[in-house]
């Protein structure tokens, strides 16, 4: 069922709508409201990570330029599921005792799950942000303490990788196929680029079920917010 009422749609789904206004910035997160800075932060990083998990599936036959892009989007939802966490912990968790209050257990229950899938997901990526960031150690990402690359280069040292040099003024420079080996690096014991494949799409699958409470849980924060600001409505 879909009701409209001039620049708002309500769509009805399962127990929850899907709503959709035009409103002013300043209607959104009044300047003087003393929770618009983190709250405006909090909608930036949902549609970071809701970016970035898209950006993560691969399949098979995509070019090295994919594998590059997935490996480079790996490092940064890292980084943004920290900054969230970081939000969850600051400002929402302290929070939980009155949301019971205004919003009922089953809300304040799901803000709980989503601060532990935003857990869950952060220890899921700690130890591939450690391997795949080239400004990290490589031996915090082995179990046991020991930089893995020479291991891996011995592993795979015969398949090949296309490399440029722009020596001219490096505009044109390109590692990509290279770099995006860097997988290789965080999972030492995998063999074979199958293995990987599979690795890869097992990780993705954990990292969307973790960030699914998370998802939902800004989505009825915000929510709840404008309505009482009297912005939007259900």
């Amino acid at each position: 069922m879909t009701l409209r009422a001039g620049r708002e749609t309500v769509t009805t789904v399962a127990r929850y709508p899907i709503l959709n206004a035009t409103r002013k910035l300043s209607e959104l997160f009044p300047p003087d409201h003393p929770d618009t800075p983190w709250l405006l932060r909090l909608a930036i990083l949902r549609d970071d990570l809701s970016h970035e998990l898209h950006q993560l599936p691969l399949k098979q036959d995509d070019p090295p330029s994919a594998v590059w892009r997935c490996a480079y989007t790996l490092r940064k939802i890292g980084i943004t599921i920290d900054e969230t966490t970081s939000i969850f912990r600051n400002e929402i968790g302290p929070r939980l005792s009155d949301v019971q209050l205004e919003h009922g257990e089953e809300f304040s229950d799901k803000m709980t799950r989503a601060i532990e899938s935003l857990r869950a997901a952060r220890d899921l990526l700690q130890p591939l942000r450690n391997s795949l960031g080239a400004h990290v150690d490589p031996k915090n990402a082995s179990k046991r303490n020991v930089d893995p690359t020479r291991d891996v280069i011995r592993t795979h040292g015969d398949s090949e990788f296309y490399v440029r040099l722009d020596l001219h003024n490096g505009q044109i420079t390109n590692f990509h196929e290279l770099t995006a080996a860097a997988f290789l690096f965080c999972w030492p014991d995998v063999k074979t680029f199958e293995d990987l494949d599979r690795k890869h799409a097992e990780l993705s699958a954990s990292l969307a079920e973790c960030l699914h409470p998370t998802f939902a849980t800004i989505d009825l924060f915000l929510f709840f917010h404008w309505r009482k600001l009297g912005v939007m409505r259900w």
